[in-house]
């Protein structure tokens, strides 16, 4: 009977502590301008649709070989979002030799298909990314106010270089 009991104690040891290594291992704090990107930011499985080569999943780590990497946070019921990457997508067609542009389809609620219409309406050939329930990727990269859907977030030499607004966005600028 004791032995029992000791193997249950210590068995629920083994499982408290693992559950707190798994926690805090996947605890990523919010970027801002001048952070190194973590590892595990670089490695998060990301769902996206619209890929080019029907991918479901994608990594941000696979775009590290881009001399810029532009996050886009949008939703089809943001106009000002939906400007910026009307605004952006001819830009990436003639840098993508160069340049990754990323949407990341924030607060989109539980259809997919939504973003997917915006997406074919406004011919948009670049693969979005899916926050998702949680917003993972909403929280790694928070809006600079801390409310509403962060707008841009560029990414050079494995950093967050800026957070700029829509206007800050032009060819021009993306090439310097």
């Amino acid at each position: 009977m004791q032995k029992t009991i000791l193997t249950i104690v210590l068995a629920t040891f083994c499982l408290f502590f693992k559950a707190n290594a798994q926690n805090q291992s996947t605890k990523i704090k919010p970027l801002k301008i001048g952070d190194t990107i973590p590892e595990e930011v670089w490695n998060m499985p990301l769902q996206v649709i619209n890929h080019p080569e029907n991918k479901k999943y994608i990594t941000l780590g696979e775009y590290r070989n881009k001399k810029l990497i532009i996050l886009d946070f949008w939703a089809t019921w943001c106009s000002p979002c939906v400007a910026s990457l009307d605004k952006l997508a001819p830009i990436y067609k003639q840098n993508s030799a160069d340049l990754a542009l990323l949407p990341v389809a924030a607060h989109q609620g539980p259809s997919i298909s939504q973003a997917e219409a915006m997406m074919k309406e406004k011919h948009w050939s670049i693969p979005s990314v899916l926050d998702g329930d949680q917003y993972l990727f909403t929280k790694v990269f928070p809006p600079p106010s801390g409310k509403g859907i962060p707008h841009m977030i560029w990414i050079k030499d494995n950093k967050v270089i800026a957070i700029p607004k829509t206007a800050y966005a032009t060819a021009e600028n993306i090439k310097k």
